[in-house]
Order: C-alpha cells, then sequence, then structure tokens
C-alpha cells in the first residue's frame, strides 16, 4: 500500500481500538518500527493528536486531516446544509448545524460561523413541522439507523400496524413519506407523515 494509504490505515486501527501496541502495528501494516515512528510523526503533523502510554492511543475524535474546501465547494455545501427540506424539521436542524460546525472546524484560518454567503434560500415557518411530526420523524429515524422495528398508529381511526420495517425517508415537494415493508420485506408501503398518530420502536423478530 501507498504512504497515504497506509495513513489511513493506521487511524483506522488507532480508532477501533483502546491502545495499540508499536509491534502490533508493525505486524498489521507489514512495516519496521522505524517507518511506525516516521508514520506516527506524519499524523502528528497533520494535527491528529495520537499519545503514547503502553500503547498508542487517539485522545480526539477528530482525528482527520485538515479539510480543504475552495470557496465554490463552501458555498454549494453550505446551501445544501440550510436549506434542504430536513430543515423544516427542529430535530434535523440541530443536527445539520452540528455538521455545518464539525466542518467549518476542519477547515484550517476559518473562523466563520457559516459555510455559504452568497447562496440564499428560504423556509417559511408554515413549511415547518408541528412538534408532534418532529418526534415521529426522530423515532423513525433512529429506528432506521439502529435496524429497529416499528409499530404506526394511523388518523384517524387509530388503525395500528405491528412488525414493520423502516426502509427509508422521501421528502417529495411539501409531504413526508415514510417508508416500510413488512417483516420479510415482501411488501413496501409509503405512509404520508400527516397520517401518523403515533410510533412506537419495537424488536424485529425472524419467523
Amino acid at each position: 500500500m501507498t504512504k497515504s494509504e497506509r495513513l489511513l490505515y493506521v487511524v483506522s486501527l488507532l480508532r477501533g481500538r483502546e491502545k495499540i501496541s508499536i509491534n502490533d502495528l508493525c505486524r498489521l501494516c507489514g512495516i519496521s518500527k522505524r517507518t511506525v515512528y516516521r508514520d506516527i510523526r506524519s499524523l502528528k503533523q497533520a494535527n491528529i493528536t495520537i499519545n503514547c502510554d503502553r500503547g498508542y492511543f487517539l485522545t480526539e475524535q477528530n482525528v482527520f486531516p485538515e479539510l480543504k474546501l475552495n470557496s465554490d465547494e463552501q458555498e454549494l455545501l453550505g446551501f445544501c446544509l440550510n436549506y434542504t427540506p430536513l430543515n423544516r424539521s427542529a430535530h434535523f436542524t440541530r443536527k445539520l448545524a452540528e455538521i455545518e460546525s464539525k466542518i467549518i472546524s476542519c477547515l484550517n484560518g476559518t473562523k466563520r460561523k457559516k459555510l455559504g454567503r452568497y447562496l440564499v434560500g428560504s423556509l417559511s415557518n408554515n413549511d415547518r413541522l408541528i412538534s408532534d411530526q418532529d418526534q415521529t420523524l426522530k423515532r423513525f429515524f433512529e429506528a432506521l439507523l439502529t435496524h429497529r422495528g416499528l409499530s404506526v398508529r394511523l388518523k384517524p381511526n387509530g388503525r395500528t400496524f405491528v412488525g414493520l420495517k423502516p426502509v427509508g425517508l422521501s421528502v417529495e415537494n411539501d409531504q413526508w413519506l415514510l417508508c416500510l415493508t413488512d417483516n420479510v420485506g415482501c411488501k413496501t408501503v409509503r405512509i404520508p407523515l400527516n397520517l401518523v398518530e403515533a410510533i412506537d420502536l419495537t424488536e424485529l423478530t425472524v419467523d
């Protein structure tokens, strides 16, 4: 592997373990101790904090080298983060703001609070989700990422569906659609968010 590939591999090894010895790094990377020392020095020069105390370990979550984006890329990325339909949700707005802050912190010499300066858009207050819908989206997204099941109760008659598996979220024009299948994935349904009265996370079972 090239040096760049090896450095990324070393970072991945450090991220995946509490500590790793120099002998393990030599064995896993197929390099000498001298090369390990050089690689550690290169990573430190890239502002990746590596400590050594009975093994090497990382002390910061931000373990990637300086992020380099030109002005065009910063503008486009800033617009995408701030004017996506996901910003109609208070939950996603907070998450997107955290992502933007993390990106800015990785940009060398940048002290701005927002990535974009010139590309602007708007989201009216009428577009924003009400609190109950926002909580439903939060639970749905949690189930989607943790591979949990869902029971869904619909308006207006309280009809409930159980044993559903979330597979995606679609935003089409002004409509939010929760995409789900039954437990074995035989049939996919898309349920409009405004028809959902409540959802609960469940454990998926295999028949």
